[in-house]
């Protein structure tokens, strides 16, 4: 069992994760993830950058993002400039929270087969 801020999960190893799948449901939709994976890999990062990249749908996986307190957004001139919380290594089970830190653990999960 992990604490996440002031809630609770359990956190299962990745070779028993996949058997938990059909019977849990999803907090997070997939495009929500891509964009949290994409601000979190190349943070701090401007929203309106982000908007390039993955076009229009980023506001409302920002907005989501935020109100889960996986990611937060400081005023930057016309946009906001994105950045991981302290949630979001919780969340996701990553040791550290340093930038380095969250941009090793994503690379480390892209080379794991998409199967496991």
């Amino acid at each position: 069992m992990a604490k996440i801020g002031s809630e609770y999960g359990f956190q299962l190893r990745d070779e028993f994760a996949k058997y938990s799948e059909k019977y849990s449901e999803v907090e997070i939709r997939k495009s929500v993830l891509r964009t949290a994976a994409t601000i979190a890999y190349n943070q701090p990062l401007l929203q309106s950058e982000l908007f390039r990249t993955l076009g229009g749908r980023v506001y409302d996986d920002v907005r989501e993002l935020i109100e889960l307190d996986l990611i937060s957004g400081r005023q930057k001139g016309q946009t906001l400039e994105l950045t991981t919380t302290r949630k979001f290594a919780e969340y996701f089970g990553i040791e550290g929270t340093s930038k380095d830190d969250i941009k090793k653990w994503i690379e480390r999960m892209d080379k794991k087969p998409h199967n496991e």
